[in-house]
């Protein structure tokens, strides 16, 4: 079979981990399988994809990088706000020709797409968001990983209103014509909730650790500390700077652990996050460059994400809404302490990849903060559920996660014909 990965996004964290342990795993699984993978330049360079898909013997393409520019661009919450701001019929007739001009010939990524991939057997899109339905003849399979742009959580709108309308009228196009994969079965209620319409089956697989390492030497977790100028004892949340990451009680609780003399520190990474390293106070974070005890790193590669949760204290996530802990399952495979809240998801992770973890109330800041004393308190107790869960994640691999892959693939093409 000879399949086409398309990812134009190419998403920063964890879509981009996924994918890079996914795809090797896979031809692995299937060597006579020809995959071919279709990406965002930048992105592909970032995350050093094209030398790891070349060593497992996966052609790696180039999409246009103006036409991905300019549908990063239209796809932009700045975007869509400067939009909504203009409400007459000429602005909005000056909108729709825009976007009008955006999916045509030259300028139009779904038909390069399209005229690139015919020759295929199979489409994949490990991310479909961002990206109106491609009509072609070629049978397709598409990743959904959540559908928070169907929720408000906190602060200003992570989406504008236009932007999700358009984003549901893709999702349906996208979901009538593709077999859809979710990771959890919380996604799977999600999608069937809020897309009830869509009668088909959703193919549930559960992701291992994301991590392409099986383990990390104490001199690498030590290099990669003083280069990036950690300290211990510290714990760690690799996040990104949206409301559903629900920052505000973490830097509470470092706060609370604080006035208790329990010395820990706070390391964020993700896109953004160099920005926020300060003082965590009662209501959040103090800005500064004294006496700190939050750090942010902003991103960083996958090799010192891996240094940094092997040197953590525990990987804690407080996020209100996600289709698993991805942090968390890196964690665990390492034999690193995971907290994290009390989700749907999070608690889905615990039943079926049989781990372990300090679950909390995720808009309690005290809650967070016992949790991640109790961690720091309970050295024993705490290194038997890590080993516990460590010896969980060595029975849940890509290999088993790739096969299923596999059937969902030939089962959709078997279909097609």
């Amino acid at each position: 079979m000879r399949i086409a990965v398309i990812d134009h996004f190419g998403n920063r964290g964890g879509s981009s981990r996924v994918i890079a342990a996914l795809l090797p795993a896979i031809k692995a699984s299937q060597p006579d399988c020809d995959l071919v993978f279709f990406g965002n330049k930048a992105a592909i360079k970032r995350e050093n994809l094209e030398e790891i898909f070349l060593n497992h013997n996966i052609q790696v393409e180039y999409l246009s990088n103006t036409k991905i520019v300019i549908l990063k661009i239209l796809s932009s919450n700045l975007y869509q706000k400067i939009r909504s701001k203009f409400t007459s019929k000429f602005s909005k007739n000056t909108f729709s020709f825009i976007k009008w001009v955006s999916i045509k010939p030259p300028f139009s990524l779904t038909r390069e797409i399209r005229k690139r991939t015919e020759d295929f057997d199979l489409l994949f899109f490990p991310w479909p968001f961002h990206l109106d339905w491609i009509e072609t003849s070629v049978p397709s399979v598409a990743i959904f990983h959540d559908f928070n742009h169907k929720y408000y959580f906190s602060g200003g709108h992570t989406f504008s209103q236009s932007y999700r309308d358009e984003a549901d009228a893709n999702i349906y196009s996208w979901l009538r014509n593709c077999t859809p994969i979710v990771s959890s079965k919380f996604i799977k209620q999600e999608l069937l909730k809020f897309y009830p319409e869509i009668d088909k089956d959703i193919n549930v697989i559960h992701l291992p650790q994301l991590t392409l390492k099986k383990k990390i030497s104490a001199d690498d977790v030590k290099h990669t500390l003083e280069k990036l100028g950690v300290a211990n004892p510290y714990v760690l949340c690799p996040t990104h700077l949206v409301s559903h990451k629900n920052l505000g009680p973490l830097l509470s609780a470092i706060h609370y652990l604080d006035t208790k003399h329990i010395q820990v520190s706070l390391v964020l990474t993700g896109a953004g996050t160099e920005t926020l390293t300060g003082c965590a106070n009662k209501i959040g974070l103090e800005l500064s460059s004294g006496k700190n005890n939050v750090q942010g790193l902003g991103y960083v590669s996958s090799f010192d994400i891996d240094c940094l949760i092997s040197g953590a204290e525990c990987v804690i996530n407080p996020s209100l809404y996600e289709a698993g802990n991805g942090p968390g399952v890196d964690a665990w495979s390492f034999g690193v302490p995971v907290a994290m809240s009390a989700i749907p998801a999070f608690e889905e992770n615990i039943e079926v990849l049989d781990v372990r973890a300090q679950l909390f109330d995720p808009r309690s800041p005290i809650d967070i903060a016992t949790k991640i004393e109790f961690i720091l308190s309970n050295p024993q107790s705490i290194q038997k559920d890590v080993m516990y869960s460590k010896a969980a994640m060595e029975r849940n691999d890509w290999g088993d996660v790739a096969r299923k892959y596999i059937n969902v693939f030939e089962s959709t093409a078997d279909k097609h014909n």
